[in-house]
């Protein structure tokens, strides 16, 4: 079983662990129900390092992510795209957050169970557009803070020149650490998700 970056920390904060998407992670520390509460009225961090990223690079990365997805992928470099990969027949394979780093080079983030489906897929599909599909999901960890505090939270680590509004992401650097940080989240409340670098990811922590 995978296991991510983080995982020695759940073990010693004595996690429950159960297999989800192939991954060791934690289901809960305390109960269920508290850590849903916490979320609700203060804050709660997770670690959805399972999370895929398929990275796509090339001249034709805008043109081939219209092609592979359902939603319009513009060159907006502060904009994450919710979105949809279907098969030719219009059934949905996988739901995923887009970010458009560039022209050149955009970022897939898929669900774990879904990640290699998803990867020889977008594969197939390659054609004669100019770009490259990899699977950088080994390489970097996921850590979302959810909850009506998360943005207190974040400002009280990280300095943004702007503040995000929903669906928004930035990339700066925290000692020496690169990071992407997004608004975004499917708890049904404020929230920010952070994208580093697997052997940054215990400095953050």
């Amino acid at each position: 079983m995978k296991t991510t970056s983080l995982h020695a920390h759940h073990i010693a904060l004595n996690a429950k662990m159960v297999d989800f998407g192939g991954f060791d992670m934690p289901l809960f520390y305390s109960s269920i129900t508290h850590e849903h509460q916490q979320v609700r009225h203060a804050v709660g961090i997770f670690d959805v390092s399972h999370m895929g990223e398929l990275m796509i690079t090339g001249n034709d990365a805008l043109l081939f992510s219209n092609y592979v997805l359902t939603n319009t992928i513009t060159e907006n470099t502060h904009k994450v795209t919710y979105a949809l990969l279907c098969d030719h027949d219009g059934m949905i394979i996988d739901d995923l957050l887009v970010y458009v780093m560039d022209a050149t080079h955009v970022l897939f983030v898929v669900n774990a169970s879904n990640t290699q489906k998803d990867y020889e897929w977008i594969l197939r599909q390659k054609n004669n557009f100019d770009v490259n599909i990899n699977d950088v999901s080994e390489a970097y960890s996921q850590i979302a803070i959810q909850g009506p505090n998360a943005e207190q939270i974040c400002t009280s680590l990280f300095t943004l020149d702007t503040p995000l509004k929903f669906m928004e992401y930035t990339t700066f650097t925290k000692d020496d650490h690169p990071l992407i940080i997004s608004r975004t989240g499917y708890t049904g409340e404020d929230g920010f998700e952070l994208s580093i670098q697997n052997e940054s990811a215990e400095n953050l922590i």
